[in-house]
């Protein structure tokens, strides 16, 4: 009797010892891509999309993200079970300079994250603004080589053009081969075609008259490919200018063509560029873009005899006007200012064509 009185005495002891709650420490993700991290003070289970969440700031929309749950050794163990001292949500994408607010047990959740003893974890978030110092390389910049629109014969009507050496076009798709539907003309210069990272070949686009041709790629082994097509930036003999030009990629078997979903400005190492690089773009209409929220918007952008002009553009109004022309190379800020700090805005650097345009980095205010 005294053992089992002392063994009683031992639980009940053990059970006064856990009466405290569980607590949680949240970090905001340190990119666009990043995630919101949860360190608890001790193991806890029943972690799940709705007691772990990421709001927009002034909303109770949870926001889509994957949700991952860590042991005290960094071992992933189920987000339910657990034992879990360290959670991380992953969302599909933070605005840069976004308005969100992190939480753990947000007001009202039907299930509570507890501790081994069942203490729920109280109600803990944390208020933050997306990462507002983009670099070039950043997956919230989009990337778009210059479209001519109304063009004859052509799939949709359009062809995306560029001319600047290391300017990429980029196809996925799974098969056995494809074919890459291509401008020729008087204006058209050379290309290397890559697939699945090999370089395979170089075509040159030069035609005394203007027309479309189909290049084709492979055979190749069934699965899935990868096919580059990059600007070289040089032309041949006869050539006006070194314009590579793309219509549409058709893959083997399928009937309808479909247009380029990912073209790049050519990435350019500078002297003095942010994170050692730069993207750069010598072709009119060129551009790239930014979705953020901010009351202003920094574009920092290399000056220099080989650089021109281009418009920055807001949530699709008129724009600045710049000119990066200049005796000596170097850089400068173009400043967007007096914006809605509520608003997510849409800014646009567009390539006027003469001259380059060369962007290192936004910094969101």
């Amino acid at each position: 009797h005294h053992g089992t009185g002392l063994a009683l005495a031992r639980y009940v002891g053990a059970r006064q010892t856990d009466a405290a709650p569980p607590s949680v420490g949240i970090t905001p993700p340190a990119t666009t891509t990043g995630a919101v991290t949860y360190r608890f003070s001790e193991e806890v289970r029943d972690v799940t999309a709705t007691n772990a969440v990421l709001r927009r700031a002034s909303t109770n929309g949870n926001l889509a993200g994957t949700l991952r749950c860590f042991s005290a050794s960094g071992a992933t163990v189920g987000c339910l079970a657990g034992p879990v001292r360290r959670a991380t949500l992953t969302p599909t994408g933070l605005v840069p300079g976004g308005r969100y607010t992190a939480i753990a047990d947000p007001a009202g959740v039907a299930k509570p994250i507890r501790d081994a003893a069942g203490n729920a974890l109280p109600a803990t978030a944390l208020a933050f603004r997306g990462d507002r110092s983009i670099e070039d390389d950043d997956p919230a910049v989009a990337q778009a080589w210059a479209v001519l629109e109304g063009i004859s014969g052509a799939h949709a009507g359009t062809v995306h053009r560029e001319r600047t050496a290391g300017a990429s076009a980029w196809f996925s798709f799974t098969g056995t081969g494809a074919d890459l539907i291509m401008g020729r003309g008087p204006r058209q210069g050379r290309a290397g075609i890559y697939v699945d990272g090999a370089f395979e070949k170089e075509i040159d686009g030069y035609a005394a008259q203007w027309s479309r041709r189909r290049v084709p790629i492979g055979p190749l082994a069934p699965g899935a490919h990868i096919v580059r097509v990059e600007a070289t930036g040089t032309r041949g003999p006869q050539a006006l200018d070194a314009w590579v030009s793309i219509d549409a990629f058709q893959v083997a078997g399928q009937d309808e063509p479909s247009d380029p979903a990912d073209t790049r400005w050519a990435p350019v190492q500078p002297t003095g560029a942010s994170g050692g690089r730069a993207l750069t773009s010598t072709a009119q209409d060129a551009r790239l873009s930014l979705r953020f929220q901010g009351t202003s918007v920094d574009v920092r952008m290399r000056t220099g005899p080989d650089q021109g002009q281009a418009t920055l553009a807001v949530d699709g109004g008129v724009g600045l006007q710049v000119d990066n022309a200049a005796a000596t190379p170097g850089w400068v800020t173009r400043s967007v200012t007096g914006l809605d700090a509520d608003a997510v805005h849409s800014l646009s650097v567009i390539a006027a064509g003469a001259g380059g345009v060369t962007v290192d980095r936004f910094d969101v205010g």
